[in-house]
């Protein structure tokens, strides 16, 4: 089971805190995919649909203070709140609940919650990614990768 198999796609906002995510993706020798980085010239949602259903193995959301609503209230970009559903919605088509476990949520503390995602493995930060939220993001992307090598033949 080689971990540089293992693909983490990566969902985020305007911030570049998810530049931080990608790098400890790499250093954990798992394959990080950023979709933006990877020009096809495809319609946005079809890199998307392609990514998710065909290459990932585990979405990470890192959703950012990037967008105010009426009441000054922040929340992440509304794509990255697409895109989590979006994912919820490709990783629940696996059968075991293995979901639970493939979407990840890495949110800025400020950013405005869901009431629905309540069960989706979910940590705040302040601010910036410290090196001990890299750390707890180590653990669960182990653990993550762990039970996805019971599912995936190619792990």
């Amino acid at each position: 089971m080689a971990k540089n198999n293992f693909n983490v796609v990566i969902m985020h906002g305007k911030d570049e805190e998810y530049k931080k995510v990608q790098a400890q993706v790499k250093k954990l020798n798992f394959n990080p995919i950023v979709i933006k980085d990877n020009f096809s010239g495809d319609f946005l949602l079809k890199k998307v649909r392609k990514t998710v259903w065909k290459q990932a193995h585990c979405a990470l959301i890192v959703m950012t203070p990037d967008d105010q609503s009426i009441d000054k209230a922040y929340r992440a970009r509304q794509n990255v709140v697409f895109e989590l559903g979006y994912c919820i919605a490709a990783f629940d088509t696996l059968p075991n609940k293995y979901w639970y476990n493939a979407v990840i949520i890495i949110k800025e503390e400020s950013v405005e919650g869901f009431s629905d995602i309540h069960g989706i493995e979910t940590f705040n930060y302040s601010k910036k990614l410290s090196k001990s939220d890299l750390t707890r993001l180590s653990v669960v992307l182990n653990k993550t990768y762990a039970k996805a090598s019971e599912y995936y033949e190619e792990l």
